[in-house]
């Protein structure tokens, strides 16, 4: 279809069956189209402004009352002279309405013509008129402040200020490449121009991870939820997802196919892909559904591995193998049967145990009481450090290391008043301050 920019285009601009309909006609012959409908002189008539009216079919019928929205180019959506029809929300006279304005001279406007005419006029960029759609489409809370931020020019300013970057980089380039031969004039210093070409990529690498995030906050976060067969999937997904999606028994290899459902969770889409369970098995259905889970899981942003043991070395490496640069959760299942370890990185075995010392806890160790301990008159005594190694009675600052520790509670630093009981009057020369009779203490 031959697409004209100087036609004057009507559509629907609300979803059919509600109690209000709003027709919008936009272009050149607005006001021209919709005074013959209406029977009445709109030439003067004032911008931002509302007017009822009953509005007429070309053979002269009645169709409906309605309520018109004056907008004069460029102050309006498209730029362009536009008027917006509310009516009644009948599909019939919602009908006749489209039926009278195609009569009078309109054409029927195509998807997203509206926003491309608003492009093309120079009301938004490219960056926005996406988000326009995107912000229609919002299923969360996420995408839609997502949407609005790119609607409101956020990326389009992000973008101004890459480019500017980039002008001057080359600018600086090619006032070095120009004047070589000249080696008294310097342009640009070396190091600024480094600097900047630094600046550039990660403007650059910060705006490509970008993409990644948008499209997981638009579509919906992948989980995929794998692990061997009865380990408890299905139930987890049901019981993620709040109801009875996937089939359970205590059959083995009961899911032979991915089973995909959606919830939110925090404001968040989340994509919930339960599959088929890991084995090796002689069934070619079932190994069709495996294949089907491995993909699932090379397609997925996020990793539930169910088990309800540990795992061997054998599917842990094959387990990292498929789940290179994704985040995976390790869920115990079936806790009634098999009580997970309380430690897992003293009980796991090698292949899952971290890497290097364990981390202490802040403020070191504790007795089995907590952070303090009692003296023998019950006050508490605060253990602020770790126990002192034989390292630290030697060298620089031992003294200082010996003065306070958990092996010497009864010392206490230097310059601090206990925290405990009443404070006693200052004493002077080793005696305690007297005060005379009937002076203020």
């Amino acid at each position: 279809m031959t697409h004209y920019a100087n036609d004057t285009i009507c559509a629907l601009a609300t979803p059919v069956g509600g109690a209000i309909a709003v027709v919008r006609v936009s272009g050149s012959q607005s006001y021209p189209v919709l005074g013959r409908l209406l029977r009445q002189d709109l030439s003067a008539c004032a911008p931002a402004t509302l007017r009822h009216a009953s509005l007429y079919s070309p053979e002269g019928e009645e169709i409906d009352d309605v309520v018109v929205a004056f907008y004069r180019a460029p102050h309006s959506y498209t730029g362009e002279d536009a008027i917006e029809i509310s009516c009644h929300g009948s599909a019939y006279i919602v009908h006749q309405i489209l039926d009278a304005l195609t009569k009078a001279g309109c054409r029927q406007a195509e998807p997203g013509e509206y926003t491309r005419r608003a492009y093309l006029n120079g009301k938004m960029d490219l960056s926005q008129a996406e988000a326009v759609a995107d912000l229609i489409s919002s299923s969360n809370q996420a995408s839609h402040r997502l949407a609005l931020s790119q609607l409101k020019g956020h990326v389009r300013t992000a973008l101004e200020t890459l480019r500017e970057r980039l002008l001057r980089l080359t600018s600086l380039l090619e006032l070095e490449l120009d004047f070589s031969d000249h080696d008294d004039l310097v342009f640009a210093d070396r190091s600024e121009l480094l600097s900047l070409a630094r600046s550039i990529e990660d403007h650059v690498a910060a705006l490509a991870r970008t993409y990644h995030i948008g499209k997981a906050v638009k579509e919906g976060i992948p989980v995929a939820i794998v692990g061997k067969t009865n380990v408890g999937k299905s139930t987890l997904l049901n019981h993620l997802v709040g109801e009875d999606r996937a089939l359970v028994s205590d059959v083995h290899g009961t899911t032979r196919d991915s089973i995909e459902e959606t919830t939110l969770i925090g404001g968040l889409t989340f994509r919930f892909v339960d599959t088929a369970g890991l084995r090796h098995t002689d069934d070619v259905v079932e190994q069709m559904g495996i294949e089907r889970t491995w993909q699932k899981l090379d397609e997925a942003l996020l990793v539930l591995w169910v088990v309800d043991r540990w795992p061997t070395q054998e599917e842990t490496d094959e387990m990292v193998a498929h789940c290179q640069g994704k985040h995976v959760l390790l869920v115990f299942n079936k806790a009634d049967l098999h009580t997970p370890p309380t430690d897992p990185l003293a009980s796991s075995p090698p292949h899952l145990r971290q890497d290097g010392p364990r981390p202490r806890r802040p403020g070191g160790s504790h007795p089995p009481g907590g952070r303090y301990s009692r003296d023998p008159r019950g006050r508490r005594r605060h253990h602020l450090r770790a126990p002192v190694r034989p390292a630290d009675r030697c060298g620089p600052g031992a003294a200082a290391r010996r003065r306070w520790s958990p092996e010497r509670p009864a010392l206490r630093p230097r310059g601090r008043r206990p925290t405990h009981g009443p404070r006693h009057p200052r004493r002077r020369h080793g005696r305690r301050a007297h005060h005379a009779p009937g002076h203020a203490q």
